[in-house]
């Protein structure tokens, strides 16, 4: 059974096809530049013949993966890389054809610092904030004022305390305390 196929273009490799999954169809397919070094690759991941991962490659380095989460043939998942390491990732979470989620990423691959739009109204509303891959500190739009108003503050992933200005003169005016997740004490203030 043939599982690669490899066509050429004046006498280099320009195009090759490979079936990883065994049903005799290709899965794979990568092209190539004038110098024989694969500049795309295709994949289809969930074997239903049609492609749903795009990677990109300057040299022999990613730079950047796009991926179709939801079967509509376009991506809804962009991850940016350079020297090899994933730098930024966009993502359409709603599957609604707007990226509605921005990660930035360190040199060590961890996640910095997120940002989201959750009404899709343009407007960043949400920005989380980490130390060591793990969410620190949360701020949040929850008004639609366009002002942030709830900041909330997480240790080893797990939030610790909520502070929220709810009457719109930028002093905190409520307080809540978690312990596993659930509220245990709250504070009115003024």
């Amino acid at each position: 059974r043939v599982d690669l196929w490899t066509y050429y273009l004046k006498g280099k490799i320009d195009k090759q096809e490979r079936d990883t999954n065994g049903d005799g169809k290709p899965d794979h397919w990568f092209f190539m530049d004038k110098a024989g070094v694969v500049e795309r690759e295709w994949r289809d991941t969930n074997n239903d013949h049609i492609v749903d991962t795009w990677i990109y490659y300057s040299g022999k380095e990613i730079t950047r993966i796009e991926k179709d989460k939801n079967s509509d043939r376009y991506p809804d998942l962009l991850a940016y890389f350079e020297k090899g390491a994933r730098v930024r990732e966009e993502e359409d979470t709603d599957l609604d054809g707007k990226i509605n989620l921005w990660s930035d990423y360190g040199q060590s691959g961890k996640i910095l610092q997120q940002e989201e739009d959750k009404d899709n109204d343009g407007q960043i509303d949400s920005k989380g904030y980490f130390v060591n891959g793990q969410l620190s500190k949360k701020e949040a739009e929850t008004n639609r004022y366009g002002k942030i108003d709830a900041w909330s503050y997480f240790q080893a992933g797990e939030i610790e305390r909520q502070e929220e200005e709810t009457d719109f003169d930028g002093e905190i005016n409520r307080r809540f305390f978690f312990h596993k997740g659930q509220v245990i004490r709250q504070e009115i203030l003024k």
